[in-house]
């Protein structure tokens, strides 16, 4: 409990953090900073771009919901600092850096005195003891030699605690000599030019979090490569127990990926920033020059996707999506949209599969409600029209279509449609949820399981696909009136997205440049997330699914979350932005959702 305890009280200490120059200054452009003073080899580093900063930012986005809200927020902060700061006097640190801390080793992390430093910027060594000390800490201060103090940490009743004054601003604090002596010397420090890319996404965020997967290799190369060959096994033994052969080869090209991702890592970085705007999350993982991975991204160049704004308004989820040869081929494998064991059918998907894979050709958009488009350019649209004709013309009953069991042979006409430029094949589809999940053991959680996907995809459907000679489209509906509806409305839309303040509002905050985005209506999506693990969760004992929202339809409050993921040479980026609109929509729904239960 020790090393939960000293964080506590160090990390707090930096309360009064705020906007000023310092040797590693809050706030500012992570270009700025060339050095950290923290050690190279850190297997995890955290910085907190200045507490008091941080907490003022988080007041100020919940208070954008809520006034009262955003005050409690700021209270309950202020709480929790007095309650772990023990009456310590603040003066003896300097308010104008960030904090750090660092982890010298993961596996040793769990020991009272592990190898664990906490940076605290200081106006000057004495200062800080005479002032930030308790008086019985004062009192068995021992001056150490080598620049390494000690004195008896009281909140622990008495365990030793080492102070290294360096030469970078910083005191560190550490609970292990080990650690306290190695920055007390001469140490290789960590610096923007070795993180890479990664300096940008831990510095410029309110909170970074570093894992040095270099170092991990490094260390616990044996017991990765023992887990990798172990997973295989399983998948070996047990796989077929729970799925089918096409799902346990998605699976294992899944896992194997990972590892490989941990194998060619350099670095991962997942940052979190409070913005007027909303709450960001984003995770950023860095990669060895010529490895595997390196290898697959080298063709990827991110773009703006322009033609998502395009779509019309009005529509719950819109996405839009260009990868390289080497993610888009990696996508189109792991996705596998039709599976069959029968040789003709096989050979069809796998001539479409080889269709889509030319390097950054197609451009993918979609826009769903109750009726759905995507639209795709390809350099041959034609070519791509006629495959995925054969591919359903080639299914058969037992056949897989997005991952579910199809109950009979679809129904496949050629040339149904004429319309807006568009010469169309329709495919109606039926599946069969309860063949989809016989592998599953318990009666309930199969039940459970048929009447999730249900929300999520209807049984029958029907398919009208095909070209303009420039793009594909695939567009659903719950006939040919709606399909044809917002085929109309995507040839000639009345009304953009793009011109929708709050789809304006979260595309500003995603990364200009992007292979995949996402925004989608916030109350939507999560009543159908809610009602989903809802469904699921009735099958499990003890399952707290009467704890979950219902929401409402919240008319008239259209907020987006979006989500982008960015790939280049030696880099994958991900986003998350949740606005502060969306909140305020799905409290709102979730009201509206309280009083319908209660009529």
């Amino acid at each position: 409990m020790l090393r939960f305890r000293v964080l506590a009280v160090l990390l707090a200490a930096l309360a009064p953090a705020a906007l000023f120059a310092a040797p590693v200054p809050v706030g500012g452009k992570p270009a700025d900073v060339s050095e950290l003073p923290v050690a190279a080899n850190a297997m995890v580093v955290v910085q907190v771009n200045g507490l008091e900063r941080v907490k003022e930012r988080i007041v100020k986005m919940v208070g954008s919901v809520d006034a009262d809200a955003g005050k409690q927020a700021g209270e309950q902060i202020d709480g929790f600092l007095k309650g772990a700061l023990e009456g310590r006097d603040l003066a003896g640190l300097d308010p104008q850096g960030r904090v750090f801390l660092a982890v010298g080793n993961l596996g040793e992390v769990a020991s009272a005195d592990g190898p664990i430093a906490v940076l605290l910027p200081v106006k000057d060594y004495k200062t800080f003891r005479e002032k930030f000390l308790s008086e019985g800490e004062r009192k068995s201060f021992q001056k150490g030699k080598g620049g390494v103090d000690e004195i008896e940490f009281e909140p622990s009743g008495g365990s030793a605690l080492y102070l290294v004054d360096t030469t970078t601003g910083y005191v560190v604090v550490s609970p292990n000599r080990d650690t306290a002596e190695a920055y007390a010397g001469k140490y290789e420090k960590l610096t923007a030019k070795k993180m890479g890319n990664l300096a940008d996404a831990f510095l410029a965020n309110d909170l970074g979090i570093f894992l040095n997967l270099a170092r991990v290799n490094e260390e616990y190369a044996g017991q990765i490569a023992q887990a990798r060959a172990a997973v295989g096994q399983l998948f070996q033994l047990f796989g077929g127990d729970v799925l089918d052969k096409s799902q346990i080869e998605q699976a294992k090209a899944a896992v194997e990926g990972l590892f490989q991702v941990i194998e060619d890592g350099t670095g991962l970085v997942l940052a979190i920033d409070a913005r007027p705007e909303g709450f960001a999350l984003r995770a950023e993982a860095g990669f060895n020059a010529g490895s595997t991975t390196d290898q697959l991204l080298a063709a990827e160049t991110p773009s703006p996707l322009k033609g998502l704004a395009d779509l019309p308004k009005g529509m719950s989820s819109y996405s839009a999506s260009q990868w390289g040869q080497g993610l888009g081929g990696l996508q189109r494998k792991l996705s596998a949209e039709f599976a069959s064991d029968d040789d003709k059918a096989a050979d069809a998907i796998n001539k479409l599969v080889d269709l889509g894979g030319g390097a950054g050709d197609s451009l993918s958009m979609s826009a769903a409600e109750f009726a759905s488009l995507t639209a795709t350019t390809y350099k041959d649209a034609a070519k791509v029209s006629a495959a995925r004709l054969a591919v359903f013309q080639a299914l058969d009953e037992g056949a897989k279509y997005s991952n579910l069991v199809l109950k009979r042979k679809p129904k496949v006409t050629a040339d149904a449609q004429s319309h807006a430029g568009f010469k169309l094949h329709a495919a109606e589809i039926e599946v069969d949820f309860e063949a989809s999940v016989q592998k599953a053991g318990d009666p309930n959680q199969k039940e459970a399981a048929i009447e999730a996907m249900k929300k999520l995809m209807p049984e029958k459907q029907t398919l009208w696909f095909g070209t303009d000679g420039k793009r594909y489209v695939q567009v659903t509906g719950k006939n040919w009136d709606a399909a044809k509806k917002l085929l109309d409305e995507f040839a000639a839309p009345k009304a953009k997205v793009g011109d929708d303040p709050a789809f304006a509002v979260t595309r500003k905050q995603l990364p200009a440049d992007a292979g995949y985005l996402l925004l989608t209506d916030a109350v939507p999506l999560l009543g159908q997330l809610s009602d989903y693990a809802g469904q699921l969760g009735g099958a499990i004992p003890g399952a707290p699914t009467g704890e979950l929202p219902k929401f409402g339809k919240g008319k008239g409050d259209t907020a987006y979350i979006g989500m982008a993921v960015a790939a280049r040479k030696q880099s994958v980026r991900f986003d998350l932005f949740v606005p502060v609109g969306a909140v305020k929509a799905a409290m709102k729904a979730a009201e509206e959702g309280e009083k319908d239960k209660d009529k």
